[in-house]
């Protein structure tokens, strides 16, 4: 049964059949093969189709190995809709999987809600440099002002990629008052992080003059 799924797998990514797809990821006799479910997981993230999200979903909250659980959480931050702000934010604060987290972190940012905004806030404090930097670079992504006092305090991270998507972000928000926090975060920081966010003080202020 292995080898004639895997062969119908590739002709479903072949032709983007994404119900076939779920189908195979659904059947219980295929269940027993690891590589082949996070190779449908995975398939599915790529094609972008959102109604296999809530199928993506199913396999993120139920399946037992963790790197099935990583590739759903990856999937799902390509796919996730409103329905799944939910689980993602569960994922987000309460996976002890740091890589899962980083992704529900990428998926919160694509939905951008006032809930999604307050949960990367939070995810600002992870225990993970990953999380942290990835909650930074999705509150860039959100454009939501009521980012901007926990960005700013995130420009004193002890990890320089967090302080520089956190720079990245206020000035995707377009955070003028920032500036002189930006500054400050410049003086702290070595090249060639500090030349990233030389970029993102100069585009505030050509904002701030035009």
């Amino acid at each position: 049964m292995s080898q004639r799924a895997w062969a119908k797998v590739a002709d479903l990514r072949e032709s983007g059949d994404v119900d076939g797809l779920v189908a195979i990821l659904n059947d219980p006799s295929t269940h027993s093969d690891g590589r082949l479910r996070a190779h449908i997981v995975r398939v599915l993230g790529r094609l972008g189709d959102q109604s296999a999200a809530d199928a993506v979903a199913r396999t993120l909250e139920t399946e037992r190995s963790a790197g099935i659980r990583v590739d759903a959480a990856w999937s799902l931050a390509n796919l996730a809709t409103s329905d799944h702000e939910d689980l993602l934010i569960r994922a987000l604060h309460d996976c002890s999987d740091y890589r899962i987290r980083m992704h529900a972190a990428r998926g919160l940012g694509e939905l951008k809600s006032p809930q999604a905004v307050a949960a990367l806030t939070t995810a600002l404090q992870d225990s993970n440099k990953g999380v942290r930097w990835q909650a930074a670079d999705s509150l860039g992504r959100t454009r939501n002002a009521d980012a901007i006092p926990a960005l700013i305090l995130a420009l004193s991270d002890r990890n320089m990629r967090t302080r520089v998507f956190a720079s990245h972000a206020l000035a995707a928000i377009g955070a003028r008052t920032a500036l002189p926090a930006l500054e400050r975060a410049r003086r702290r920081t070595i090249p060639p992080w500090r030349f990233a966010i030389s970029r993102d003080i100069r585009y505030l202020e050509e904002r701030v003059t035009s």
